[in-house]
């Protein structure tokens, strides 16, 4: 092969590379349709906005570099973008100053809807993780990941104790959904 020929096939393989992960970084991206507005809902009620910054970059950097990584991962990211969708919107929905009390323990309705929404979460990252015949674990952390971010969107509202029971309903939740469903399977 002369250097003429070498070159220009040089060429040809940076051209072909550069093009692949242009196209990778496109299919990356197409989760931005659904992550865009929940970090613009976070947003547009936070009473914590830093907090909401952070968790809103940190969802859209999250999801798409684990689309454009591709497998199981990438796989995890609309089930779980969609899983995040209840912590996110219950606990605006239920922000009213309404109290939900039980067993001798009072609650804003906006922390009943962050623990609420953490667990249908759950339940739905648990259940899209049936569907993951091979890297089920990394399907789980990565969905789990997702769903949390989109969760700290809404239940900002609620402080730390709402962020904190959404994320522990989630973590209760998924993992033995998942383990469930996989016996049934």
């Amino acid at each position: 092969m002369s250097t003429t020929e070498a070159s220009s096939h040089g060429a040809l393989r940076m051209r072909a590379r550069r093009a692949y992960e242009l196209g990778r970084i496109a299919h990356g991206a197409k989760c931005l349709w659904l992550a865009l507005p929940m970090l613009l809902l976070g947003l547009a009620v936070s009473t914590r906005p830093l907090l909401s910054w952070a968790a809103g970059l940190g969802l859209l950097a999250l999801a798409v570099g684990l689309r454009w990584s591709g497998g199981a991962v990438g796989r995890a990211v609309m089930p779980a973008l969609i899983a995040g969708l209840p912590p996110l919107v219950l606990p605006l929905w239920m922000r009213a100053d309404g109290h939900c009390c039980v067993g001798g323990m009072c609650w804003s309705l906006c922390m009943v809807g962050c623990v609420v929404g953490g667990v249908c979460a759950g339940a739905m990252v648990g259940l899209a993780s049936t569907a993951e015949r091979e890297q089920r674990g990394a399907f789980l952390l990565a969905a789990t990941a997702i769903a949390g971010l989109a969760g700290v969107l809404g239940c900002a509202l609620a402080g730390s104790s709402g962020m904190a029971g959404m994320a522990l309903a989630v973590l209760a939740t998924s993992w033995p959904v998942a383990l469930l469903a996989r016996a049934r399977a």
